[in-house]
C-alpha cells in the first residue's frame, strides 16, 4: 500500500531562463539513429559576464577514444570530431561550435583528457571563427548568436568517430529539472493541501554524473518540532522512484527517513523546510528489507530515465 501523500515527476523546466544544462548523448538521438552502444554525459553552466555570456561545459565520453591510444586494438571507436549544432531534437542543423577534431578546435579554453575521456572548456563570443570550406554550416558562431537556441532546447552535441563519420552519438542540451509535488499525482490520488517544489541540475564530472537537488516543503514538518500540535504532517520518508507519470515504481534514491538516508551529501533544514543534496554513484546502497524495490541505485544507471521524465 502506498503511504505517501505527495508525488511529482521530475521534469525538464520550460526552456527559458535556465542557467544549468545537461544531456545524455547516445545513438538513438542521431538523425538517422545509429546502433552505437557508446554514450556521453554533457553538463554546462551559463554565466553572464561584463564581456558577454559564457558557457562552461563538461563532456564525459563513455566507450569512445579521444586519442586512439586508450583502446589501440579498436580504431573504430576513435573520435574524429565533436561539434555543437543548432536544431531541435529529431532534426539536424549547422555547427555552432567546432569543439574537437575536424574542421577545427575553436575554443582556446578546451582541455582534452584522453585517459579520463573528458572535454572541458568555455564557449564565449571570442570563439567565433568562419570555416572557409563551409562558412554557413560548419563555422563557430558567437555564444550570443546561439543563446536563443540554448534557452529553447535547440542546441545539441554530436560526436563523430571512425566507425560513423557522420555522427555516432548525439545529445540534446536541455535545461535543469523541476517538479511540483501534490496529492493529485499520487497513485491513487490523495486529498491534501500540502505540497513541495523540486529543482535539480544534472552535472557531469570526471568521477561520474551528479544530480544536485533541492526540495522545498509547504505544510509539512521534517522533524516533528515545527508544528508539534499536528503529528499528521510529520515527514517519515522521502524517496526518488522510477516510473512514468500515472504509475508506480521502485526506489532509485532513498533521500530521507525510512528506510534510509543514503545520500551522504543530504542536508535537511527543518526550520526552512528544505532538503538539499547530491545523488551520485557512491550513494548506491542495498535495502536488505526490500532489495529489489527499496534500494538506492547508481545515478549512472538512471540517466536515461531521468532525461525521459520517468523519475518521480
Amino acid at each position: 500500500m502506498r503511504t505517501s501523500i505527495l508525488a511529482a515527476s521530475l521534469l525538464l523546466t520550460p526552456c527559458a531562463f535556465a542557467q544549468d544544462f545537461g544531456g545524455l548523448a547516445d545513438g538513438s538521438q542521431v538523425v538517422p539513429a545509429t546502433a552505437s552502444t557508446a554514450s556521453a554525459l554533457i553538463s554546462a553552466e551559463l554565466r553572464a559576464t561584463p564581456t558577454g555570456p559564457e558557457l562552461d561545459y563538461f563532456i564525459q565520453l563513455i566507450g569512445l577514444d579521444l586519442d586512439g591510444l586508450q583502446t589501440p586494438g579498436d580504431p573504430l571507436d576513435d573520435v574524429t570530431a565533436v561539434h555543437w549544432h543548432r536544431a531541435p531534437a529529431g532534426s539536424t542543423g549547422p555547427h555552432t561550435l567546432n569543439l574537437f577534431g575536424v574542421p577545427s578546435a575553436d575554443d582556446p579554453d578546451l582541455v582534452v583528457d584522453p585517459v579520463a575521456g573528458t572535454l572541458t572548456g568555455t564557449w564565449d563570443d571570442s570563439d567565433e571563427k568562419v570555416n572557409p570550406l563551409a562558412p554557413l554550416t560548419g563555422s563557430t558562431v558567437t555564444l550570443t548568436d546561439a543563446l536563443a537556441e540554448l534557452l529553447s532546447c535547440g542546441l545539441y552535441v554530436q560526436i563523430h568517430t571512425v566507425a560513423v563519420g557522420s555522427g555516432e552519438i548525439r545529445g540534446q542540451v536541455l535545461p535543469s529539472f523541476e517538479g511540483h509535488m501534490d496529492g493529485d499525482q499520487v497513485v491513487p490520488p490523495e486529498v491534501t493541501t500540502r505540497s513541495a517544489n523540486v529543482t535539480a541540475s544534472f552535472v557531469s564530472t570526471a568521477s561520474g554524473p551528479e544530480l544536485h537537488y533541492s526540495i522545498q516543503f509547504f505544510g509539512l514538518d521534517l522533524d516533528g518540532n515545527q508544528t508539534p500540535g499536528d503529528g499528521t504532517d510529520n515527514v517519515t520518508g522521502v524517496h526518488l522512484h522510477k516510473a512514468p507519470a500515472g504509475s508506480e515504481g521502485h526506489h532509485v534514491l532513498n533521500v530521507y527517513g525510512m528506510p534510509a538516508a543514503d545520500d551522504a551529501d543530504m542536508v535537511a533544514d527543518p526550520v526552512a523546510s528544505t532538503i538539499t543534496g547530491i545523488w551520485d554513484d557512491t550513494d548506491e546502497a542495498i535495502n536488505p528489507g526490500a532489495p529489489l524495490f527499496g534500494s538506492t541505485l547508481k545515478l549512472s544507471e538512471q540517466v536515461e530515465a531521468l532525461f525521459a521524465g520517468d523519475l518521480y
